[in-house]
């Protein structure tokens, strides 16, 4: 176990019993089980009676499930769980000399090279890989993204509200919940001030009756829409879902593609692939497009829900280099989340705050292990 401070649901700081000097060299003194359920949303808090999260599902395996699907409700394995504890071992080792974020931003960047290790995309030149707590949350560092250095706030573009997770509406026009995680409490009005509440458009995907609708009439719809913006020379932040949760794709990757190559400056893409059911050739095809990615751990993974990560290809960061950031991106990234040979600016100072999240840390081990007990199969 680790041992000394405990540290609040975010995994963040020492609580009232932990002071005096040793207190910011000290790991969290918590249960692993306890840990893997920290530093996400209300959604993976465990009910005091049932002990159970919202999606049905406990902090450890459990022997009486049996594990067919691949959601976010999904039930952390035994292997995983081991993979967790033998984590805390030694992050209670290294606590006797280094601090919780110093060792944060050590194990993030051990988990960053794991991760693109197994994504296949070690040879991808350029790429930063932010780390995060949910999917949800990347929409928002999305957004930050796209906004920064823009006049005015992007408009997004949205193929179908109801075929991606219920918190991304909101996410992408800027709205932060107070249970968010490690959310500082202005980070909405942040988002606002900086740059105005970002305007959201959709073209459905379905009829009335639930029936598809023709792909070509989407891509139709999204192509005016993001057109007509980005003539304006407005900034246009465009999802492309690959897939959604009833297995769409959408808008058309050649769509994303045409509008990419007609408006390079003025338009980002950024892939929904938080499912992750897709190959590493797809990864890598999608960020030699110069797209935005998003992945999670759990889902396909079937990792613990809540880990995440936001694949930046070469031209975004390159273009983001030295641009000075939206405020509220501050709020959404620990340092040791956010790549630390990524130079951007932060206004006045308000770089992201020195703290760890441990429970995003140990669900991302699981989702690893996960990953390398499929790759040999």
């Amino acid at each position: 176990m680790l041992s000394a401070a405990r540290v609040s649901a975010a995994g963040s700081e020492p609580s009232a019993a932990a002071s005096g000097p040793a207190a910011g060299k000290s790991a969290p003194h918590i249960e692993t089980t306890a840990l893997l359920t920290s530093g996400g949303d209300g959604r993976i808090e465990l009910d005091e009676t049932t002990r159970v999260n919202r999606y049905g599902c406990g902090p450890g395996p459990d022997a009486d499930i049996a594990a067919f699907g691949s959601s976010t409700a999904s039930v952390i394995s035994t292997a995983a769980y081991g993979a967790v504890e033998r984590l805390t071992g030694r992050l209670a080792e290294e606590a006797e000399h280094e601090s919780r974020p110093t060792i944060y931003r050590q194990e993030l960047e051990r988990v960053r090279h794991r991760l693109i290790g197994a994504l296949g995309l070690g040879e991808t030149a350029g790429l930063k890989t932010i780390i995060s707590p949910s999917g949800t949350d990347l929409h928002r560092i999305a957004l930050c993204l796209a906004a920064a250095g823009a006049a005015a706030p992007p408009l997004v573009i949205l193929p179908e509200p109801h075929e991606t997770g219920s918190g991304v509406v909101a996410a992408l026009g800027g709205q932060i919940g107070p249970a968010a995680a490690l959310r500082a409490a202005s980070a909405s009005r942040d988002l606002d001030s900086a740059m105005g509440a970002p305007q959201i458009m959709s073209a459905s995907s379905r009829n009335a009756d639930g029936a598809l609708r023709p792909a070509h009439e989407i891509d139709e719809d999204i192509s005016v829409l993001a057109s007509a913006a980005a003539k304006l020379g407005r900034r246009v932040l465009l999802v492309l879902m690959d897939v959604s949760k009833t297995g769409l794709i959408s808008p058309s990757v050649a769509c994303a593609q045409d509008l990419k190559r007609r408006f390079p400056e003025q338009i980002d893409v950024f892939v929904d692939a938080c499912q992750l059911r897709l190959a590493p050739t797809t990864l890598a095809a999608y960020l030699a497009q110069d797209f935005m990615v998003g992945i999670t751990g759990s889902k396909f993974i079937t990792g613990p829900a809540f880990s995440a990560a936001l694949l930046a290809p070469a031209g975004v960061v390159a273009r983001l280099e030295g641009v000075c950031m939206p405020r509220a991106l501050a709020a959404l990234c620990a340092p040791g989340e956010w790549p630390e040979d990524w130079a951007v600016t932060w206004p006045g100072g308000a770089a992201p705050e020195e703290r760890a999240n441990f429970g995003l840390l140990l669900r991302w081990e699981a989702a690893l292990e996960e990953m390398r007990r499929f790759s040999v199969l």
